[in-house]
Parts: structure tokens; C-alpha cells; sequence
């Protein structure tokens, strides 16, 4: 079967990523003395940071696979 230990090794990494990016989000959203409007801008875009450039340290598989769909060249039928 699919054991916990496994199913723990295979949510491990995703994870650690939303560990780290909580964690940007948090120090970036404490320093900084602005409005909430600004807060909360500057905590998502410093949160999507963190975690795109680990996706891409780390190859994410699913990553991988959105970029490739994303950026895939299209080729014409004819």
C-alpha cells in the first residue's frame, strides 16, 4: 500500500517550500511599516518569489510540467 512514511517523503518538499515562503512573507510583512493594502501586496509578491525560485532550484516536477505547458511553442497543423 501507500504507507504514511511514504506519503509523508512525497508531501515532504512541497512542504518545506511553503515553510520557507511563509517565512519570507512574514519578515518581509514585520519590517516593513506600510498600510495593509501595501502589506498584503508586498507579502504576495515576496511569497511568490520564495516559492518560484525554489521550484526551480529544486526542479519541481509540477513546475517543470507549467512551464513547459506555459511556454510551449505552438506548432500549426497545416
Amino acid at each position: 500500500g501507500y504507507g504514511f512514511w511514504k506519503q509523508v517523503r512525497d508531501i515532504a518538499p512541497t512542504l518545506v517550500k511553503a515553510a520557507l515562503m511563509f517565512a519570507a512573507i512574514l519578515a518581509v510583512t514585520s519590517v516593513l511599516n506600510v498600510n495593509v493594502w501595501a502589506e498584503l501586496a508586498l507579502g504576495t509578491i515576496a511569497g511568490f518569489a520564495v516559492y518560484l525560485i525554489l521550484s526551480v532550484l529544486v526542479r519541481d516536477d509540477a513546475f517543470m510540467e507549467l512551464k513547459k505547458v506555459l511556454f510551449e511553442k505552438k506548432t500549426s497543423d497545416a
